[in-house]
């Protein structure tokens, strides 16, 4: 029934605009039909829709909704080049999540260093590599990343930074995520706190305790470190 209600929307003008498209794909996506979802994708230029990062992502973001995580990672990394369309911000995002749900922490963190050196992408960074975790965020709010996205990279890339042992861009990104308000486990925190204690970053460690102590908007607090 939901597919022939679907489909039957194909026959109207609108298909030829791309948010039609669009919200299309969403819907196979949030129906559990990814393979109509991709179908729906791979008919656009016959219907004379142009395809753009932004259908592309809404089409990894129904394979990932789906839970098919192997198929984000297979689209991102074969599928985007054949069809032409060049990742932007929120691609990268569904694809590095996509591999910390699948296990897959150094590919994440090796996704988000490519991201951070090819911010050159349709022009984001021109070319400005090796950004800050502060330059990454107000790179991203700039041009228009909306917070579900600036959160669930922040809760993905975190503990991938914590667990390939990058624990100064784990610490940053902390630092960022409670300047911009946002509300993480206590979980996430507390993984890179006992990180950088036993790398010895004793000060780095404190002063993240303090900040998550002190954060009026988050409603739990860290154990001080005995170690000081």
């Amino acid at each position: 029934m939901i597919e022939d209600v679907l489909e039957s929307q194909k026959k109207y003008d609108d298909i030829r605009g791309e948010e039609f498209a669009n919200g299309l794909i969403s819907l196979y996506g949030e129906s559990g039909m990814f393979e109509h979802a991709r179908k729906m994708f791979d008919e656009m230029p016959e219907l004379n829709c142009e395809r753009t990062a932004r259908s592309f992502n809404v089409l990894l973001k129904a394979a990932f909704n789906a839970k098919k995580f192997s198929k984000v990672v297979e689209l991102f990394k074969e599928f985007s080049p054949r069809v032409s369309v060049e990742p932007d911000v929120y691609s990268y995002t569904i694809f590095i999540h996509a591999l910390c749900e699948m296990g897959s922490l150094d590919d994440a963190l090796l996704a988000f260093h490519e991201m951070e050196s090819n911010w050159k992408l349709r022009g984001i960074f021109g070319g400005n590599a090796g950004l800050k975790a502060d330059e990454l965020v107000s790179e991203m709010e700039r041009k228009g990343i909306k917070p579900d996205f600036k959160w669930q990279t922040f809760v993905t890339l975190i503990p991938a930074c914590c667990n390939a042992g990058d624990l100064i861009m784990a610490y940053e990104l902390c630092l960022e995520a409670i300047n911009h308000r946002l509300l993480l486990k206590a979980e996430v925190f507390k993984n890179v706190v006992d990180g950088l204690v036993e790398k010895a970053k004793y000060a780095e460690a404190s002063k993240l305790v303090k900040l998550v102590n002190s954060a009026d908007y988050i409603n739990y607090e860290l154990e001080s470190l005995r170690v000081m």
